[in-house]
């Protein structure tokens, strides 16, 4: 199966790690996956403007099977959503709201352009019983649409010399 990969942050995001993880973890299970790559931050949020250009205008060259997106952000929902027209399955990661970690305008302008959008994929990811709850409640998605996906550390990233039991950690 094909997955096209597309990242709602910039370059220089945890955001872009998360999509990287993702996508080694499908091409692991013998899928194949192309990204298009994020730009690097820019004052202002810019980069957030930048890349939905870049994302629209480069996904029209991409014909996935399976689409995903990274946060609920337009950069990533709009060419999605031109995708899922065509028939591909649509799979949008809350990762998180990023609105409650700001004040102000900028709050209310990430919650206002991320809000409408995840009831229109054909699954929405989440990661934490908030999460969760949020998108039935909040974003409207139907329960039968929302799937489990956990985070975690990929410690295959970790030098091999480091000696501990990674079963500790779990």
């Amino acid at each position: 199966m094909k997955f096209l990969l597309l990242c709602g942050a910039s370059l220089d995001s945890g955001c872009w790690l998360k999509t990287q993880y993702l996508g080694r973890s499908l091409q692991k299970a013998g899928h194949k996956v192309e990204y298009i790559k994020p730009i690097l931050a820019k004052k202002f949020m810019l980069d957030y403007i930048l890349s939905l250009f870049k994302y629209t205008f480069l996904s029209l060259f991409k014909r996935p099977d399976v689409i995903v997106g990274i946060k609920a952000y337009p950069n990533v929902t709009m060419p999605m959503l031109f995708h899922k027209l065509f028939g591909a399955y649509t799979v949008l990661d809350l990762d998180d709201l990023d609105y409650a970690y700001r004040d102000g305008l900028i709050s209310f302008v990430s919650k206002a352009v991320q809000s409408p959008m995840p009831r229109f994929f054909d699954m929405v990811t989440y990661h934490n019983d908030n999460l969760k709850k949020h998108a039935v409640s909040y974003f409207k998605v139907n329960a039968d649409k929302l799937y489990y996906l956990g985070q975690g550390v990929d410690f295959d990233v970790f030098d091999s010399e480091l000696k501990f039991d990674k079963s500790e950690l779990i």
